[in-house]
């Protein structure tokens, strides 16, 4: 039997995620993770932001099939090819956007909603929140934790590329996003125990 409500949180929970990467485009700002890595590739390099979430992924998609098995790694797939066409499908619709890189914390707060939600639900995005997961199994480290750690690398990252301000006004991105997954997110033990 389908369970609705688990899949009305995964779509919700999607749909906040790839608005707040719509947020973090416009405002030509980052966020951690590989969608962090998808908006760098897609600014510096040209093409999708979906299609770079596919292909920033792909290897941690193996990793988790690897370690946290087929059922958690296809929800992860799933989810990830959903956001990423919804992403770009968003970025159709929307045209180019510019805003002012004020939108950082709504942009922070839509994320961390969104992760909230697909994890609340037993889901996740393929990625960071895969290995997060992983340590979150293994060793019980919080999951915000593990994503804090993983997002200031890919800051580091992307300082190296804008302006000093931009890479403050992404730190607060991450910062909001992590400050709503730690308070918004409790574990789900029968989904990952399922695993």
């Amino acid at each position: 039997m389908v369970n609705w409500r688990r899949w009305q949180r995964a779509a919700l929970g999607m749909g906040l995620f790839a608005l707040g990467l719509q947020l973090l485009r416009g405002a030509g700002l980052i966020s951690g993770g590989c969608p962090g890595l998808a908006l760098l590739a897609s600014r510096h390099l040209g093409g999708d932001i979906g299609l770079w979430l596919l292909l920033v992924t792909l290897p941690l998609l193996l990793l988790g099939l690897w370690q946290l098995g087929r059922r958690l790694t296809l929800g992860a797939l799933v989810v990830t090819l959903a956001l990423a066409l919804l992403t770009d499908l968003l970025t159709a619709v929307m045209g180019p956007l510019s805003l002012s890189p004020l939108v950082a914390p709504v942009a922070g707060l839509m994320l961390g909603a969104g992760l909230c939600l697909l994890m609340g639900a037993g889901l996740t995005l393929a990625g960071f929140n895969l290995v997060a997961l992983l340590l979150e199994r293994r060793y019980r480290w919080h999951s915000a934790r593990s994503l804090l750690l993983l997002d200031l690398a890919v800051l580091l990252l992307g300082a190296g590329s804008q302006p000093l301000t931009l890479s403050l006004w992404s730190a607060l991105v991450v910062v909001t996003m992590m400050i709503t997954l730690r308070l918004g997110y409790r574990p789900a033990p029968v989904a990952l125990a399922s695993v």
